[in-house]
């Protein structure tokens, strides 16, 4: 019986609050849709850097040729110095990592709440 109450209790709980958790929902989808376009402080990779690994990688093609090992790992350094920036900017932000979850919370709140609704609908029939 403390188990039925206790159900019972939750459930009540649960439907005070469903228009709260609708509204939560509701309103981290909608932020979560709006897309921020990044400020003019991101920047590409070291500009100074990347023309000057440009250089050395072009000069190694001219002196040791396309295909020598001294070529090959200048451009292999060309393009660790163009991906640098990107790894990071690729994450998802804790912001939009947060959002998610919201609503993935708000979801299983709704479901316990339909779940508890069904198990007090079937124990009122059951006797």
């Amino acid at each position: 019986m403390e188990y039925d109450e206790k159900v019972r209790a939750l459930g009540e709980i649960l439907s005070e609050q469903k228009a709260s958790i609708e509204k939560v929902k509701a309103l981290a989808s909608e932020i979560q849709a709006v897309k921020i376009k990044p400020g003019s402080s991101t920047k590409s990779p070291d500009s100074a850097l990347m023309k000057k690994v440009l250089k050395e990688a072009k000069e190694a093609v001219v002196q040791y040729g396309a295909d020598s090992t001294q070529s090959k790992l200048a451009w292999e350094i060309v393009e660790e110095v163009a991906s640098s920036d990107n790894s990071v900017s690729m994450l998802p932000s804790l912001e939009e990592e947060c959002l998610v979850e919201a609503i993935e919370a708000c979801e299983a709140i709704e479901e316990l709440n339909r779940v508890l609704s069904l198990e007090s609908q079937t124990s009122r029939y059951s006797g």
